[in-house]
């Protein structure tokens, strides 16, 4: 089986490589690995991830995590003799308990394709600026790895360009188009609390390193399409909900990285405030995608503060904090009797997750969360309009490089949650 794979990409590099006249070949495999299980005090058997909200809206990770991902990252790169260079990448993907995918025939695949892109750079007229084109995540992706969180996400089809040279930052510019071809049916049933679009077109510019500093401004338009349901069964408040549908939104979004960790001690910080509007507001703030039937007049607050710090060589710690405001949102919800329509929420969280190396390959992790949300209305199904969730967890860690970042890890832990 290695033998074959082996020979297949020798061809493969053989194929590409003599359609292009470049005086250097590279070919690399990266790629990223997850599994686990999750047992509960109730008997052996699976269980789901802790949160209090949809798992693609951020969960604090350690010891919560009950899926398996695979992704793996080809690349082939060709450098021509006046230094030209041209990349080309793929994302190959399965997740368990995918939620979404774009341009694809479904949910239920066992791999999904999510990049299939080329990358330009070094070109005579603009040596510094990489284009792109083809299907990506952008570099305008930003997550937390200890609350698994993309707050920044651009990704679906176009093209565009990446760290521009313009005197007083660099700057990003691309335009994506964001489509699920498995479409929800135009009734009541299928569209009534979903948020968002199904399809969007996005336009996002990014200004980073501005006047050398760490900080960023990123600001995104998207238009969608909208889905006018068959009415049937509807109530009055249901109709007025989706009625004023949100057809465009925006996002406008402000980061500093901080030098160190917030200005002292070894590390990083990053302070992150953003703003939306209409269809870019709500539960899928900062996202591609995700949902059907925002309401045009909700507006959406968040900060965000996260960091690592190194405190010594074999102790460190990341934290993590949010807070996020939702002014007449329409939840995203299947069940539209639980969906409170136009009404106000807040959630916020905050943790820490302490790293311990003891020896060159044994590490301690341990990590520390508190959730809490309110919403005005009708709350959930069961009448509760607030809820808070605490999380604890200890892992002895087998890993084969020293430090938090030190992968790869085997990690055995307990859990403990109170809701």
């Amino acid at each position: 089986m290695k033998l074959s794979s082996i020979a297949a990409a020798v061809i493969l590099s053989s194929v590409v490589a003599s359609s292009a006249q470049a005086s250097q070949v590279a070919a690399e495999l990266h790629g990223y690995v997850r599994s686990g299980t999750l047992w509960t005090t109730n008997g052996m058997r699976n269980a789901n991830r802790l949160g209090l909200r949809a798992g693609s809206e951020g969960y604090f990770r350690l010891g919560n995590e009950e899926d398996t991902k695979l992704e793996l990252l080809p690349t082939i790169k060709w450098t021509a003799d006046d230094g030209v260079w041209a990349k080309m990448r793929a994302n190959i993907t399965h997740q368990t308990g995918d939620t979404s995918d774009w341009n694809s025939n479904g949910f239920d695949k066992d791999i999904q394709v999510r990049e299939t892109f080329i990358e330009m750079g070094g070109l005579e007229f603009n040596p510094s600026t990489v284009f792109w084109a083809g299907k990506r995540y952008s570099q305008m992706e930003i997550s937390s790895h200890q609350y698994t969180y993309d707050y920044l996400q651009n990704n679906g089809t176009g093209g565009g360009f990446e760290n521009m040279d313009i005197g007083f930052a660099k700057w990003d510019l691309g335009v994506y188009d964001y489509s699920i071809e498995s479409q929800y049916e135009n009734t009541w049933s299928e569209v009534a609390g979903k948020q968002g679009s199904p399809n969007e077109l996005s336009v996002n510019t990014w200004l980073h390193a501005i006047g050398g500093t760490g900080l960023d401004i990123q600001f995104k338009y998207i238009d969608t399409d909208t889905i006018k349901p068959d009415w049937s069964g509807a109530t009055d408040e249901e109709k007025l909900a989706l009625s004023n549908q949100a057809t465009e939104g925006y996002l406008v979004s402000v980061l500093y990285n901080t030098p160190g960790f917030f200005w002292f001690g070894n590390g990083y910080g990053k302070i992150c405030f953003q703003y939306a509007k209409g269809a870019d507001a709500g539960t899928k703030m900062g996202q591609n995608g995700y949902g059907w039937g925002s309401n045009a007049d909700q507006e959406s607050t968040r900060l965000i503060v996260e960091g690592l710090w190194d405190i010594t060589k074999s102790f460190s710690t990341s934290v993590f904090a949010m807070y996020q405001y939702d002014h007449a949102l329409v939840e995203w919800n299947a069940s539209k009797q639980d969906s409170p329509y136009n009404k106000n929420a807040s959630f916020y969280a905050i943790g820490l997750r302490p790293f311990h190396q003891i020896t060159n390959h044994f590490a301690m992790q341990y990590e520390l969360g508190y959730e809490h949300q309110n919403r005005e209305g009708t709350g959930w199904g069961n009448g509760l309009k607030s809820a808070s969730l605490f999380k604890a967890t200890i892992a002895p860690t087998l890993t084969l490089d020293m430090g938090y970042w030190g992968r790869p890890q085997i990690r055995a832990f307990v859990t403990y949650a109170k809701w």
